[in-house]
């Protein structure tokens, strides 16, 4: 664009679109419809508030009460009218988002329900279905939507009705990438009920690995472990009596075997429970990973109360 500040597109005198196959390779093929240019509106930096409507409400609850900022306030559907309902929310205006977050009350929640987006308030079209809802609050990644009106169809739910206290639009840096959609996440959630990355919090790394190896693995201060570059992550919670103990409730120790070995190991100590959380890589023949050295993770607990580790999904 050159040395000037004014980066905005005044004209264009070509379009071109490149499709790539990427490294991975493939073959297929593209066609291009309908092909227009249309003119859009300024972006505004204040929106107007988007006005909700709902195919049935149990007096006194309404629906605006879904989206008024409140969350001591709900819309009730009216359980004589089925379990098929309705929420519209006009956003008065075509505009961008990134998701929505949907505040359900209590056991009145949607198991199942459709997102469905128009722009006439005449068409619809399905852009994401929860088949195996809980409750409590819903975070929908709805990446680059744009669109005037946003309906929830809800299809079921374990109570004869549904309770919604609270219905937002988010903006596009809601889930512009898989890392800030879950931070989003946890950082709605109670403390330490995510890794502590997720949360906002600085986390510190020891390498776990042995010479020669291609890859190194990293074991966090909290007993998180990082097998490889790019890779998944493991971090222990546990269920106790006493509720959920994670990096944010338990006092932490760290050492290494024998005082100097290069061996880490994280303790977690908490009302009468002890987990010992210890990394180490090896070149052992008995071990039947393929890459040059092996990552073995032990966890052993001494505990006065029962516990089960939480399962991973």
């Amino acid at each position: 664009m050159g040395p000037s500040t004014d980066h905005s597109l005044k004209s264009v005198a070509a379009l071109e679109f490149v499709v790539s196959a990427g490294s991975g390779g493939g073959h297929g093929a593209v066609l291009f419809d309908g092909l227009e240019f249309r003119e859009l509106p300024p972006e505004l930096s204040v929106h107007p508030d988007p006005v909700l409507q709902a195919s049935s409400a149990l007096p006194p609850s309404t629906g605006a009460a879904a989206a008024d900022g409140d969350m001591h306030t709900a819309w009730h559907s009216d359980p004589r009218s089925g379990p098929s309902q309705f929420v519209t929310l006009d956003l008065r205006e075509r505009r961008e988002f990134g998701g929505l977050t949907i505040a359900w009350q209590g056991k009145a929640y949607a198991s199942r329900y459709d997102v469905e987006v128009s722009d006439d308030g005449l068409i619809w079209r399905t852009v994401r279905r929860v088949t195996a809802g809980r409750g409590g609050h819903d975070f929908l990644c709805l990446p680059d939507a744009e669109t005037r009106f946003v309906r929830l169809h809800l299809i079921a739910g374990p109570a004869p009705d549904y309770a919604i206290a609270e219905v937002a639009l988010q903006e596009r840096a809601f889930c512009a990438t898989p890392e800030a959609f879950f931070q989003t996440i946890a950082r709605a959630a109670p403390r330490g009920h995510f890794p502590r990355g997720m949360s906002g919090e600085q986390s510190y790394w020891t390498v776990v690995g042995v010479d020669g190896a291609a890859e190194k693995a990293l074991f966090s201060e909290d007993g998180a472990l990082e097998p490889g570059r790019g890779r998944f992550s493991i971090e222990p919670f546990v269920y106790g009596d006493s509720g959920l103990l994670s990096w944010a409730n338990v006092e932490i120790e760290h050492s290494l075997e024998e005082g100097y070995l290069p061996i880490p190991t994280v303790q977690w100590r908490k009302a009468g429970l002890s987990l010992r959380i210890t990394a180490f890589a090896t070149r052992s023949a008995s071990c039947s990973c393929t890459s040059p050295g092996c990552l073995i993770v032990s966890f052993a607990w001494l505990a006065e109360e029962r516990f089960c580790a939480l399962p991973f999904e």
